[in-house]
């Protein structure tokens, strides 16, 4: 399990890696990514396991890349980092990059050795672990009769990657789509309206 310390103001979180069953942990050092000034803020940490294929696990860390120059400051810059337990040490992903300021990092989704993160407006990006790239993720299905999308739920279930966006005036009304394994397209799944229950069962 990858575990995370409740914050303090004026202090940073820690990472621990714990194994219920033997009662041991480890916090994990602070990822530092070269290049970049003190004022990063990682925005999400990840655990990638497989003991089917590895005793070793990794832990995938996002972060905000900030730069001092003019070129870069008109950017919001990312970078990822990989702690690996066979080395016991952090390592630069690639490069820096640029991602919508609206990216939700912090509820990444690991699903077929890859994390993905869903943009509200713009589009999402996927990290596939093993091979280190990054990628875009298909958009939804065009929402002309909303301005703004609310997206309640994005995660994985039975094997599939889903994501449920509500619609209407309230929130009884919602969608479920459900990614294709090839990530040629979301497909809409389900449309969902409690409306009769919600009055049923007030």
């Amino acid at each position: 399990m990858l575990c995370c310390s409740f914050f303090k103001m004026g202090k940073s979180y820690n990472y621990y890696i714990c194994n219920p069953s033997t009662r041991q942990f480890l916090m994990l050092p602070l990822p530092n990514a070269k290049g970049c000034d003190e004022s990063t803020t990682i925005l999400g940490v990840y655990l990638a396991f497989d003991p089917s294929k590895s005793p070793h696990y990794q832990v995938v860390c996002v972060r905000n890349c900030s730069s001092s120059s003019a070129a870069a400051a008109a950017n919001d810059h990312y970078q990822i980092e990989i702690y690996s337990s066979e080395t016991l040490s952090w390592r630069l992903s690639g490069s820096p990059f640029n991602a919508p300021i609206d990216m939700v990092f912090y509820n990444g989704v690991v699903w077929n050795g890859t994390i993905h993160w869903i943009s509200p407006t713009a589009a999402s990006l996927c990290f596939d672990i093993v091979h280190e790239q990054l990628g875009e993720m298909p958009s939804l299905p065009s929402n002309e009769k909303w301005s703004k999308r609310r997206l309640r739920y994005f995660g994985e279930s039975g094997g599939h990657l889903h994501l449920i966006e509500i619609y209407g005036s309230g929130t009884t009304q919602f969608q479920v789509f459900e990614m294709k394994k090839d990530y040629s397209s979301w497909i809409p799944k389900y449309q969902v309206d409690l409306t009769t229950i919600v009055k049923a069962f007030p």
